[in-house]
């Protein structure tokens, strides 16, 4: 009897443990899916500046759908009501729209409240297309909540901690200001919708979390008193993992401000995935690699082919090393340097299989590999899973930001 009550008692415990399992994992499957499942109230400001967000310039056909009513801003304004779909071409030095000229640039608004869609996306603002260097441009403008309302939801899962969110939602706001105050007057656009600058997917990407995060920090920018741009504005640079130290801007994108050196991490090795804190390594044959580097750097066909990359400024911190610079030597003698971003970024336009600088670099006969990799992403500025790790010690957004941009101050600036 005892006997079989011991095997029914383990049966019953395993049972349980099994069921608590499913739950827990039902539970956050079921938690994802309310959040992509909840109605969006789409985020307007009317007192914020304005963004014109680069959509494209690849591509020679656009279609466009409005499902409330339109206005073409063109050689004649024309007015559209309900449902349409447009088809803008690139044809020569013209834009067809519908097979019929409309000159060089042509804007569609759609009617207030509502939104267009452009391929798999949909966006709030207008659309504009241009013809620029032979390319036609697909530009979104819209007001800059809007805009961020697109970005935080694509740069930082939704279900992350509000005070995490809040934090993304900031340094974002504050990057993309400064990219428009900095190289918008001298082009038709302020900033690109890709990791370039920030990812921004528009409405298709919102959830009702991180919009919220953007509403509750509407206006507020991260301020460096080094700066010479308006409010003190700075490129509020993030990136995914750091590896445990984030790295001082001026090592990596060469501008050089308060609040962008470097500080210890001892944060995101809480938070996140394995694959991120020590990457499996990834080899490149010299042939293949060089061929990567001329294309994007002509110059260096002087080098003649591939000898050697070698690291010359390193920064080294308790368990981690981040390369910041390479010297290129060639099989003719000649040498030359790249930045440890460009080059992993050349070698890996991906970003997935050389997941940072930080990385220990073999050159051998006929290959070069990166191993004991640590971190994903550049690594200056906020490290998103240190700050995911902060919120869930209950740090507050403010708390967060100060840690990653010392010296920064937060202020409203509408």
């Amino acid at each position: 009897m005892s006997n079989i009550s011991t095997r029914v008692s383990r049966s019953s415990i395993s049972w349980i443990l099994f069921l608590s399992l499913a739950i827990s994992i039902s539970s956050v499957a079921f938690i994802k899916l309310l959040l992509k499942k909840q109605p969006i109230s789409l985020v307007e400001c009317a007192s914020a500046p304005q963004i014109r967000v680069l959509l494209s310039r690849n591509c020679q056909k656009y279609k466009v759908s409005v499902n409330n009513g339109c206005t073409l801003s063109a050689i004649n304004e024309k007015k559209y009501s309900g449902k349409h779909t447009f088809f803008v071409t690139l044809s020569g030095k013209t834009i067809l729209l519908d097979g019929k000229d409309v000159g060089q640039t042509i804007t569609i608004i759609p009617t207030a409240g509502t939104v267009f869609s452009l391929g798999n996306f949909s966006y709030q603002g207008k659309i504009t297309f241009l013809i620029n260097n032979e390319k036609l441009y697909a530009i979104n403008t819209l007001d800059t909540e809007s805009y961020l309302a697109g970005v935080v939801a694509a740069e930082m899962p939704a279900h992350w901690e509000m005070q995490a969110l809040m934090s993304q939602a900031i340094a974002a706001r504050t990057y993309s200001l400064f990219i428009k105050e900095k190289f918008g007057k001298n082009r038709s656009w302020d900033i690109k919708s890709t990791q370039a600058n920030q990812v921004y997917r528009g409405i298709s990407a919102q959830h009702l979390r991180s919009s919220l995060a953007v509403k509750n920090t509407q206006g507020l920018i991260l301020s460096d008193p080094k700066s010479k741009q308006a409010n003190g504005l700075f490129p509020a640079y993030y990136c995914a993992v750091c590896g445990g130290h984030t790295e001082n801007s001026k090592y990596v994108f060469g501008d050089d401000y308060v609040c962008l050196q470097g500080v210890k991490c001892p944060y995101c090795k809480e938070t996140a995935n394995r694959k991120f804190l020590n990457w499996p390594k990834y080899s490149i044959s010299k042939k293949r690699a060089f061929e990567k580097l001329v294309r994007k750097y002509p110059t260096l066909s002087k080098l003649k082919s591939l000898s050697a990359i070698v690291p010359i400024r390193v920064s080294k911190y308790d368990n981690l090393t981040r390369i910041t610079r390479f010297e290129i030597l060639g099989t003719n003698g000649k040498k030359d340097i790249v930045g440890g971003e460009d080059l992993r970024l050349t070698l890996d336009p991906t970003g997935q299989k050389i997941k940072s600088a930080a990385t220990d670099v073999v050159v051998s006969k006929n290959k070069i590999t990166f191993k004991n990799g640590k971190g994903f992403g550049h690594g200056v500025g906020l490290c998103q899973y240190g700050a995911l790790a902060m919120a869930r010690k209950n740090f507050k957004y403010t708390d967060i930001l100060n840690y990653y941009y010392p010296g920064s101050k937060i202020k409203r600036i509408y």
